[in-house]
């Protein structure tokens, strides 16, 4: 997993810094996303925390769910026998995802997924428009020199 990069928020709003793309809308977004990536991290958490907060119902259910997750696959990761059948970690993740993942939307409704998409929508707008930066297009070419040393050398 690579480390989250969060950039100072003056130049990531800096809008003298966003112009229409062009033919490289693939490295800009690419390189953004990368360069930017603890920021966009940052508005995607503070836009899910403001859903949680303003839903009490759903917050109550968030803390919950993860307190049944924390005691049933994080403290005991071990075999579960429930009567002949056995419960693995695996088996206990997935049943409790889906409990939740059906909780959830029955608790917000879709007020969940319209908030992600507006974070997402907020994020791929910024990647796609923002003028890469010198220091981003030196670390989308050293990461590139990286893989290709990688790849051909190890």
């Amino acid at each position: 997993m690579e480390k989250l990069n969060i950039q100072p928020w003056s130049g990531f709003g800096d809008w003298n810094s966003f112009s229409v793309p062009g033919n490289q809308l693939k490295d800009r977004v690419e390189n953004n996303i990368q360069f930017y990536s603890g920021n966009y991290a940052i508005i995607a958490l503070v836009v899910l925390l403001l859903t949680l907060f303003t839903n009490f119902n759903l917050l109550i259910a968030v803390v919950i769910l993860g307190g049944i997750f924390y005691v049933t696959c994080i403290q005991d990761t071990g075999n579960l026998r429930v009567g002949n059948f056995v419960l693995t970690l695996i088996m206990r993740m997935a049943i409790i995802g889906v409990v939740s993942i059906v909780t959830i939307y029955k608790i917000s409704g879709m007020t969940l997924i319209y908030t992600s998409a507006i974070s997402a929508s907020a994020i791929l707008v910024h990647a796609v428009f923002r003028k890469r930066t010198l220091k981003g297009k030196i670390n989308a070419t050293a990461n590139k020199a990286n893989d290709f040393v990688d790849r051909n050398f190890n």
